[in-house]
C-alpha cells in the first residue's frame, strides 16, 4: 500500500475506533461479527489488515485461533491493548506474508481489499499461506444499491467526511474513505476480478443498504504461484 495511505492510518489511530462507530452508525462491529460467522469455529485464521483488532476480536469470539498482521505499528499497539496476549500480532505487508505455506485454515480481510495496490500479488500470497481448500473471507464496502441507496450515498459522501473533520486528527482519511467506497467495484465486478485471479468467490451477505458486502472465496486447485488460474 502507498506510503501516504500508511501514514494516514498511522496518524488516525487515536480516534480510529471512535470514528468507525460514528461513521457506521454503530454497526461496524456487527458487520465484522457477521463476516466472522463464515469462518468455521476452531480455525487457525490470519487476519490481514487487522488494524486495531476488531476483526481479530470477532474471530476470537468465534472460537478461532487468530494471528493478525498490519502495516501500521501504531494500529497494532492499539490492538495489543485491546486483545491482550491471546492473539498473535505482527507488522507485515499483505503482499509479503512472513508465514510458511499452508499455515492457516482461513484468511480474513475487513475493509482492506479496496486499498490494495496489487490484488493479484496479495491473493497469490494468501493462496500460498492457506491450506488446500481453505477459505478467504472478505468484508468490504461497495457502492450502495437498493431502495436506500440514495440515502446511503448521501451519508457516505457528506456525513462521513464531516465527522472526519470534526473528530479525526486526519480529516483527509475520511474524505479518502468516502471516495474509495463510492468508486470501488460493485460485487459483480469484484467477483469477476477474483475469478480471473484464480478464486471461486461468492457473495455471502449484503448489509447496510448494499454498501457492505461479505464475500467468501476458495482458491482454484492448480493455481500458479503468480496467481494465474489454469486454463
Amino acid at each position: 500500500m502507498a506510503a501516504s495511505v500508511r501514514g494516514m492510518f498511522e496518524a488516525a489511530t487515536p480516534a480510529y475506533d471512535r470514528l468507525n462507530r460514528l461513521t457506521s452508525l454503530g454497526m461496524d462491529c456487527r458487520w465484522r461479527r457477521r463476516a466472522a460467522r463464515e469462518v468455521p469455529p476452531g480455525s487457525r485464521v490470519l487476519d490481514i489488515g487487522t488494524g486495531t483488532g476488531e476483526m481479530a476480536r470477532a474471530l476470537r469470539e468465534r472460537g478461532c485461533r487468530v494471528v493478525g498482521v498490519d502495516f501500521s505499528p501504531s494500529m497494532l499497539l492499539s490492538a495489543r491493548r485491546k486483545l491482550g496476549s491471546g492473539v498473535g500480532l505482527a507488522v507485515a505487508d499483505a503482499s509479503h506474508l512472513p508465514f510458511l505455506p499452508a499455515s492457516f485454515d482461513s484468511v480474513a480481510m475487513s475493509f482492506v481489499f479496496r486499498n490494495l495496490e496489487d490484488p493479484g500479488r496479495v491473493l497469490a500470497e494468501i493462496g500460498r499461506v492457506l491450506r488446500p481448500w481453505g477459505s478467504l473471507v472478505v468484508l468490504e464496502f461497495a457502492p450502495p444499491s437498493g431502495p436506500l441507496a440514495l440515502l446511503a450515498r448521501a451519508w457516505i459522501r457528506l456525513g462521513v467526511p464531516l465527522l472526519g473533520r470534526l473528530f479525526s486528527p486526519v480529516p483527509g482519511a475520511y474524505r479518502y474513505l468516502s471516495e474509495t467506497v463510492l468508486t470501488f467495484f460493485p460485487p459483480r465486478k469484484l467477483l469477476e476480478l477474483m475469478g480471473n485471479l484464480g478464486w471461486r468467490a461468492r457473495v455471502a451477505g449484503r448489509l447496510a443498504a448494499g454498501s457492505v458486502v461479505v464475500y467468501v472465496a476458495t482458491r482454484i486447485p492448480g493455481l500458479r504461484e503468480d496467481g494465474v488460474a489454469p486454463r
